[in-house]
């Protein structure tokens, strides 16, 4: 699992695409905030996680400025 601090996901916001899919990985809270977060901000409304792990964060990290989503409007969410 990813446990930098280091916000991998801050590009998002400047992809023009509508889709995102991410195929077999490992998602812990801290990471899955960080996607979602940037979702926020970006053009994608189309949603697809598969095969993907999920944990909980050995210490969930909220202490940023802005790390909560307020108006995150999806389209189109798919998990399996």
């Amino acid at each position: 699992y990813y446990t930098d601090t280091e916000d991998i996901f801050y590009g998002l916001q400047y992809i023009n695409t509508q889709e995102l899919t991410f195929h077999n990985g490992k998602f812990n809270e801290d990471l899955l905030r960080m996607a979602l977060v940037n979702l926020e901000k970006s053009e994608i409304k189309s949603l697809r996680l598969f095969f993907i792990d999920f944990a909980r964060s050995q210490e969930f990290l909220n202490s940023e400025e802005g790390s909560s989503m307020t108006n995150l409007a999806l389209d189109m969410l798919v998990l399996s």
